[in-house]
């Protein structure tokens, strides 16, 4: 068993250094990694060519204009030739048995993806102890409490080839690829460990380098493959879950973050949000579904939920 790593090498400074050196001394060497360099700054070039990356289990691919993220990352796809795949950017700083950690659990059993804990809770999935996750087993509890993000999740390289999934090229509409992801799945892994460290890369003003309405974007298309989903009822409101925590949450979260302290900014924001959210779930409210959440504080400020800056400023988690 092996895990590519999909490295995303852009204009990101602050933890590259650390961020790469977490990954070449890992206590495991069974893995790869594909740095993709979408034509990233000069002085990421010095800090980058700095390191001694002649091995052969080390490839870059070099882009002479900007493409994204969601390109490159699907440019590095069609290099990878390890088990299990990470999609990685200068953010992540590894714990040094990052790799060793992945393989004892799936060298034991094969999963179509592997989730695990970071240090920032709006990444986390909202478990305490390991959790094996199937169409039969956990299933209910998994897709309500899962974080909705790439960032703490690993995919086994022959359930993304078979199932056609790649990002949408010049959008970020990760929560999208997640669910077609979820939806396809028969088997998953959350291991209670703390794997990467993302604390040392922000501060209390975080910016975020895409669209943030994209991920309003996202829950909209979301709620469509909902929609037409050929499973039964308590599946489904299982998935609508995922609608107010993209629009009241996620989203949120990040834009309050992102322009902390300007109110008409965030003012506009939280009614488009709330505007999405009535347009795709108007009674979410309703839906029993939110009961299944293991965090109550989560459950009461999305029953109590209304679309104004002071309550939104006083009931969401900044961290």
């Amino acid at each position: 068993m092996k895990i590519s790593f999909i490295y995303y090498l852009y204009n990101n400074l602050s933890t590259l250094k650390a961020s790469i050196e977490s990954l070449i001394n890992q206590t495991n060497e069974n893995f790869e990694i594909i740095f993709v360099d979408d034509f990233a700054e000069e002085p990421v070039k010095q800090i980058f060519n700095s390191f001694d990356l002649s091995h052969k289990k080390y490839r870059i691919i070099r882009l002479f204009e900007n493409h994204g993220k969601s390109f490159s990352y699907n440019l590095g796809f069609e290099k990878v030739t390890g088990d299990y795949i990470y999609y990685a950017d200068a953010s992540n700083v590894f714990s040094p048995t990052f790799v060793d950690d992945i393989l004892k659990i799936v060298n034991k059993k094969s999963f179509d993806y592997v989730s695990f804990k970071t240090d920032l809770d709006y990444l986390n999935d909202d478990f305490k102890q390991d959790l094996e996750i199937s169409n039969t087993d956990n299933l209910s509890a998994w897709i309500t409490n899962c974080s909705i993000t790439f960032r703490n999740k690993l995919f086994a390289t022959k359930f993304l080839t078979s199932n056609k999934i790649i990002f949408e090229k010049y959008n970020n509409f990760y929560p999208v690829c997640l669910f077609n992801i979820f939806i396809n799945s028969k088997s998953g892994y959350f291991f209670a460990k703390q794997l990467i460290n993302f604390r040392d890369n922000f501060n209390n003003n975080r910016s975020f380098t895409y669209n943030l309405y994209n991920i309003l974007n996202s829950a909209l298309m979301i709620s469509y493959k909902i929609n037409e989903l050929l499973v039964d009822d308590a599946v489904k409101s299982n998935y609508l879950v995922w609608l107010p925590k993209l629009c009241l949450k996620d989203f949120l979260t990040k834009m309050f973050h992102s322009y902390f302290g300007n109110e008409k900014i965030l003012t506009i924001a939280i009614e488009k949000a709330w505007e999405i959210l009535e347009k795709t779930d108007l009674n979410f409210k309703n839906n029993a579904s939110l009961l299944l959440l293991n965090d109550k504080n989560l459950v009461n400020y999305f029953l109590d939920f209304k679309p104004s800056y002071k309550y939104v400023r006083k009931n969401i988690k900044f961290n």
